[in-house]
């Protein structure tokens, strides 16, 4: 539609031209029909603007919903990272107090804690996190 319209003003404005070019200089045909002529040319104007400006303003939506699918997408890594750090961190801990507490286990096989070592020891076990 809009190529259309647009074809159908600048035929009108070829035409407009080629009907100056046959009219009288000076007469008052011919300055109305230039005035005709000034402005059909303003409107094709007019809508190669504004349609330049729709199409970078569309360009702008477009980058910014790119940025933001960028965005969340970091996001999203990011915090499946921060998660599977947090569970590698626990199960880190997690294995090092049931070594820990194996060896120590063993050192008591007489059922006692008699060392004094890990004595002091068994009540600093705490989870963190």
């Amino acid at each position: 539609m809009k190529e259309k319209s647009r074809d159908l003003l600048e035929e009108e404005i070829s035409s407009q031209i080629l009907i100056i070019r046959g009219m009288a200089p000076g007469s008052m045909e011919r300055k109305e029909a230039i005035e005709n002529l000034k402005l059909m040319y303003e409107i094709g104007t007019n809508e190669t603007k504004i349609q330049a400006e729709l199409d970078m303003k569309r360009e702008q939506f477009n980058m910014a919903i790119d940025e933001k699918e960028k965005e969340l997408n970091e996001q999203r890594k990011d915090r499946w990272f921060r998660l599977g750090t947090a569970v590698g961190i626990l199960i880190i801990e997690l294995s090092f107090y049931t070594v820990f507490a194996y060896v120590g286990f063993k050192f008591e096989e007489t059922g006692t804690l008699t060392s004094g070592i890990f004595k002091g020891l068994i009540g600093r076990f705490k989870f963190t996190k």
